[in-house]
């Protein structure tokens, strides 16, 4: 999938993509950042609610990196990015983690290209960049991740496609097979 049917597709498994343009002024050649949300499941008794149905679905082959805030099911998370790695090896996972309160503290976790940490107000940052840039509110693990996400685009020379999980990453968001 190229660069323009990206553009186009709405969904990946369950995780709703919904594009955050980047800051002005990076480096280099623009990247493209997109948000991966969840779309919640219809009750049954919820007729009246009338969710998005997916249109057309993205691979995640289409990224270069997906950044991801380490700060929800880390379980499901650290299970995700393994998986992620050997299904998608050109993808590259990113982890983000509180400088305050890390969780990551031990070796690099299987499946992840690096882990960077971040303060509160970094992660704030990150919210208010999702919010200003995309019209999306996130919790703090998402801001973490966007702030990464964010920095990284800018200081890339050449563009890349970065996926930022605004929700908690797992195999059941993004449907994949384990």
């Amino acid at each position: 999938m190229d660069t323009e049917e990206l553009q186009c597709a709405s969904f990946i498994g369950r995780a709703k993509l919904t594009a955050v343009a980047p800051l002005a002024g990076g480096l280099g050649q623009t990247g493209r950042l997109t948000a991966l949300g969840n779309v919640p499941t219809p009750l049954a008794s919820s007729a009246e609610v009338n969710l998005e149905t997916p249109k057309s679905q993205a691979s995640l082959a289409s990224f270069d990196f997906l950044v991801a805030g380490a700060h929800g099911n880390l379980e499901a998370l650290l299970k995700t990015a393994s998986s992620l790695k050997r299904l998608f090896p050109e993808l590259k996972v990113v982890l983000v983690d509180s400088q305050e309160q890390p969780l990551l503290l031990d070796e690099l976790p299987q499946g992840v290209e690096s882990v960077m940490m971040v303060t509160k107000e970094q992660a704030e940052v990150g919210r208010s960049l999702l919010l200003q840039q995309g019209g999306l509110l996130a919790g703090a693990s998402a801001g973490m991740a966007a702030y990464i996400a964010f920095i990284m685009e800018a200081r890339m020379e050449v563009g890349a496609n970065i996926a930022i999980a605004t929700t908690n990453l797992s195999p059941g968001l993004l449907c994949l097979n384990m």
